[in-house]
Protein backbone atom coordinates (compact mmCIF):
# COMPACT_ATOMS: atom_id res chain seq x y z
CA UNK A 1 0.00 0.00 0.00
CA UNK A 2 1.47 3.80 -0.73
CA UNK A 3 0.85 6.29 1.38
CA UNK A 4 0.85 9.85 0.63
CA UNK A 5 2.96 12.29 2.74
CA UNK A 6 1.87 16.01 2.54
CA UNK A 7 2.35 20.05 3.92
CA UNK A 8 -0.90 21.09 5.28
CA UNK A 9 -1.66 24.58 7.09
CA UNK A 10 -3.68 24.72 10.56
CA UNK A 11 -4.59 26.83 12.56
CA UNK A 12 -3.46 26.85 16.68
CA UNK A 13 -6.24 27.91 18.26
CA UNK A 14 -4.20 28.21 21.58
CA UNK A 15 -1.32 29.38 20.11
CA UNK A 16 -3.78 32.25 17.44
CA UNK A 17 -1.47 31.19 14.52
CA UNK A 18 -1.00 29.03 11.76
CA UNK A 19 1.33 26.26 11.63
CA UNK A 20 2.46 23.51 8.61
CA UNK A 21 2.38 20.14 10.11
CA UNK A 22 3.18 17.47 8.07
CA UNK A 23 -0.11 14.39 6.94
CA UNK A 24 -0.59 11.19 5.54
CA UNK A 25 -3.46 10.51 3.90
CA UNK A 26 -4.46 7.34 5.46
CA UNK A 27 -3.54 5.61 9.23
CA UNK A 28 -1.36 2.66 8.45
CA UNK A 29 -1.30 -0.57 11.48
CA UNK A 30 2.66 0.13 11.52
CA UNK A 31 2.52 4.15 11.79
CA UNK A 32 -0.18 4.02 14.30
CA UNK A 33 1.96 5.54 17.28
CA UNK A 34 2.90 8.48 15.12
CA UNK A 35 -0.63 9.60 13.76
CA UNK A 36 -3.23 11.67 15.60
CA UNK A 37 -6.34 12.29 13.70
CA UNK A 38 -7.57 15.63 14.09
CA UNK A 39 -10.12 18.46 13.56
CA UNK A 40 -9.88 20.50 10.53
CA UNK A 41 -10.78 23.99 11.57
CA UNK A 42 -11.38 26.26 8.41
CA UNK A 43 -8.23 28.16 8.22
CA UNK A 44 -10.31 30.87 5.86
CA UNK A 45 -13.72 31.64 5.72
CA UNK A 46 -13.23 32.29 2.39
CA UNK A 47 -11.94 28.60 2.09
CA UNK A 48 -14.95 26.66 0.49
CA UNK A 49 -14.84 22.98 1.14
CA UNK A 50 -15.77 20.87 -2.20
CA UNK A 51 -18.90 18.84 0.34
CA UNK A 52 -16.37 16.02 1.06
CA UNK A 53 -16.63 14.25 4.25
CA UNK A 54 -13.65 13.29 4.47
CA UNK A 55 -12.80 17.35 4.53
CA UNK A 56 -13.35 16.89 8.56
CA UNK A 57 -10.85 15.26 9.97
CA UNK A 58 -6.58 14.74 8.56
CA UNK A 59 -4.36 12.27 10.07
CA UNK A 60 -1.58 14.41 11.44
CA UNK A 61 1.96 13.20 12.37
CA UNK A 62 3.75 13.22 15.83
CA UNK A 63 6.60 13.40 16.99
CA UNK A 64 7.30 9.81 18.40
CA UNK A 65 9.16 11.44 21.05
CA UNK A 66 7.32 14.60 22.48
CA UNK A 67 3.93 13.55 20.77
CA UNK A 68 3.47 16.99 19.14
CA UNK A 69 2.40 17.81 15.49
CA UNK A 70 5.28 17.58 13.45
CA UNK A 71 6.40 20.75 11.50
CA UNK A 72 7.34 20.73 8.00
CA UNK A 73 10.18 21.70 8.98
CA UNK A 74 10.80 18.26 11.04
CA UNK A 75 10.48 16.12 8.11
CA UNK A 76 13.97 14.65 8.77
CA UNK A 77 12.32 12.91 12.15
CA UNK A 78 9.68 10.88 9.92
CA UNK A 79 12.05 9.83 7.42
CA UNK A 80 13.94 8.69 10.42
CA UNK A 81 10.94 6.84 11.58
CA UNK A 82 9.76 5.62 8.46
CA UNK A 83 13.14 4.46 7.77
CA UNK A 84 13.37 2.10 11.06
CA UNK A 85 9.89 0.71 10.30
CA UNK A 86 10.97 -0.54 7.08
CA UNK A 87 9.39 1.99 5.00
CA UNK A 88 10.58 2.95 1.40
CA UNK A 89 10.34 6.78 -0.02
CA UNK A 90 8.92 6.22 -3.53
CA UNK A 91 11.53 8.78 -5.24
CA UNK A 92 10.24 8.39 -8.86
CA UNK A 93 6.26 8.80 -8.05
CA UNK A 94 6.75 11.60 -5.87
CA UNK A 95 8.73 13.68 -8.67
CA UNK A 96 6.32 12.87 -11.43
CA UNK A 97 3.26 14.13 -9.12
CA UNK A 98 5.33 17.40 -8.28
CA UNK A 99 6.43 17.78 -11.86
CA UNK A 100 2.68 18.16 -12.50
CA UNK A 101 1.70 20.60 -9.78
CA UNK A 102 -1.12 18.66 -9.33
CA UNK A 103 -0.44 18.77 -5.26
CA UNK A 104 1.56 21.59 -4.69
CA UNK A 105 1.34 20.35 -1.07
CA UNK A 106 2.98 16.86 -1.93
CA UNK A 107 6.00 15.74 -0.09
CA UNK A 108 6.45 12.21 -1.29
CA UNK A 109 4.66 8.55 -1.14
CA UNK A 110 5.73 6.26 0.70
CA UNK A 111 5.64 2.39 1.10
CA UNK A 112 6.17 -0.77 3.24
CA UNK A 113 9.15 -2.91 2.31
CA UNK A 114 8.94 -6.25 1.76
CA UNK A 115 10.89 -8.66 3.87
Amino acid sequence: MIYTIKSEVILDKKKECYKKILTINKKSPDLHAIIKTIKRDKVSPFKISCCNVDDKCIHALIHPETKLLLKSDEIDVLFQYITQHNYSIEYNMSKIIQKTNLNKDLICFIKKIDL
